[in-house]
């Protein structure tokens, strides 16, 4: 039990480092002033604050809620076999909302959080990514609750890869913030 355990969180462990590594490596980037103003960056700490919030909301709790009821035993087990693929249809509309109210609203948030509707097109990308995020949690949560640490880190490894491989496309492209949030 307790070398199952220790594998298990060492699994962990490397998706958890992988993660906090990418911002590290980004740090390279978004600290040079020629590749993002200071400005861009400030605006960069606002909008994740606001996709912190914004993520919060729109995972209506999913993640919460598959570890809860997919080991509950006042469930059936059909019913516990059905609660990730009626989380992951929750999450898909949730997400598909959020990507749509913050598309149509974007110069509304944009001019809220920076007096400005010039930067709703990093609103609108910002959209697209907490869409996806809230998709993507409910599928690491469910890797998570069946044990299936392997694929878990392989996937958090994928994302954080393809994060960072586009955030420096966009800012050696000289797309500044909004280049970012593509």
């Amino acid at each position: 039990m307790l070398r199952r355990l220790f594998k298990q969180s060492s699994i962990y462990a490397v998706a958890s480092v992988t993660s906090k590594l990418t911002g590290f490596i980004l740090l390279a980037y978004y600290g040079d002033p020629d590749i993002l103003p200071k400005a861009d960056f400030g605006y960069l700490g606002a909008l994740d604050a606001a996709k912190m919030f914004v993520l919060l909301v729109a995972g209506v709790g999913l993640p919460l809620g598959i570890l809860r009821f997919a080991s509950s035993p006042q469930l059936t087990e059909a019913e516990r076999a059905a609660v990730p693929a009626t989380a992951l249809g929750v999450a898909l509309v949730a997400g598909g909302l959020t990507m749509a109210a913050g598309w149509g609203l974007a110069p509304l948030a944009s001019e809220a959080l920076f007096g400005t509707a010039a930067r709703a097109d990093a609103i609108r990308w910002l959209a697209v990514f907490v869409g996806f995020k809230t998709v993507s949690d409910v599928s690491y949560t469910v890797l998570r609750q069946r044990e299936k640490a392997g694929a878990f880190v392989l996937i958090g490894v994928v994302e954080s890869l393809l994060l960072v491989a586009a955030v420096v496309f966009f800012l050696i492209r000289g797309g500044g913030l909004t280049g970012v949030m593509k």
